[in-house]
């Protein structure tokens, strides 16, 4: 295979070498497989291909990706270390929402013992969130676990798992269902998306979940021409949650899930809050545009679902549980009266 990397150097061996040096450095400190290594190699050559087909700098490829590894294995065990509120819901329920550095943020809903997440980060971090969540929850092992997902990018969907249910969107049932015949699932038959999609995949460890455990929401009737539609609804402990369809501007199988009892909108990436990242979060969200060029499937269609969103749910009336930052309280700016129920 022709190696991309030593297209633009003057001394073809010495790029070769500094190319190998930044993607084995990354695979030793991700403890990864000979396997993995020579699939992240190749991934990442086909990134490279892509800058130099841009006029754009293959060290910058290069360099990405090796900070990828580095904030990903940066906060490793006890440098895990995420932001994690709480509040108290009606009825008997309560909200969490952990932000990881690296990641999308998890919500859990929990009433009695029972819990419904809704999205689950990286794989690579399931020692860690294992941990925590045995101190938040000292019987989570022996809870009643369900999940519902957001959209299925590997960010949020890397410990399906662990549960019994996965609440999906039909089109998210398609993307898995494509992964599981070994098919290039929506993101990978988009040619810009797809080599950073593998790597990420090879970094963050993840594995296709289990697809006799999905349960599929979406038994309403589509309107192809409404950028967010209502697909269906799920009953977790007496709440009712309800599921629409977002256009796949962002992802292909995207959902927004909505607690109308609470005004809660769990808005995955159709909506996230950047202005309130904490640093790592900040740093880690600015490497994938690097790496994609857009992180959206389609930015035209991601607009136009992110201003019908918020015109079907006004952020002033409706509290905001983002995909990415800090939740957006209906009535206080930029998440305010969750600051003071952050945990320890």
């Amino acid at each position: 295979m022709k190696n991309a990397f030593t297209h633009t150097l003057p001394d073809p061996a010495e790029a070769f070498r500094e190319a190998n040096g930044i993607v084995e450095g990354a695979a030793k400190r991700l403890r990864l497989s000979p396997e993995q290594s020579m699939a992240l190699m190749a991934q990442s050559n086909c990134i490279v291909q892509m800058f130099e087909q841009r006029g754009e700098s293959p060290r910058k490829a290069l360099e990405t990706i090796g900070r990828y590894a580095d904030m990903i294995a940066q906060y490793r065990g006890e440098r895990f270390q995420p932001r994690i509120s709480a509040r108290n819901l009606a009825k008997g329920f309560t909200l969490y929402c952990i932000e990881p550095p690296c990641g999308s943020n998890t919500y859990i809903l929990r009433r009695g013992g029972e819990v419904l997440f809704i999205d689950s980060g990286f794989a690579c971090y399931a020692p860690e969130m294992h941990a925590l969540l045995c101190r938040l929850f000292p019987d989570f092992d022996g809870l009643s676990k369900r999940i519902a997902i957001t959209h299925p990018d590997e960010d949020h969907c890397g410990l399906l798992h662990w549960f019994e249910r996965i609440y999906v969107s039909p089109m998210t049932w398609e993307f898995f269902r494509l992964e599981a015949e070994g098919q290039p699932n929506f993101r990978e038959r988009n040619p810009m998306h797809a080599p950073y999609t593998r790597i990420i995949r090879i970094l963050s460890q993840y594995a296709a979940p289990p697809m006799e455990r999905m349960h599929v929401i979406g038994d309403a009737p589509d309107d192809p021409d409404r950028p967010i539609c209502y697909l269906g609804g799920l009953d977790f402990c007496g709440k009712r949650l309800d599921f629409y369809r977002g256009n796949g501007g962002h992802a292909v199988g995207e959902a927004v899930i909505v607690d109308e009892s609470e005004r809660l909108v769990f808005s995955g990436d159709i909506a996230v809050n950047p202005a309130g990242f904490t640093a790592p979060q900040a740093a880690f969200n600015r490497l994938a545009p690097c790496l994609m060029k857009d992180v959206n499937m389609d930015s035209g269609r991601f607009r136009e679902a992110h201003r019908a969103l918020l015109r079907r749910f006004p952020q002033q009336r409706y509290t905001y549980c983002c995909g990415h930052g800090a939740i957006m309280d209906a009535d206080t700016p930029q998440g305010e009266e969750w600051k003071c129920a952050i945990l320890d």
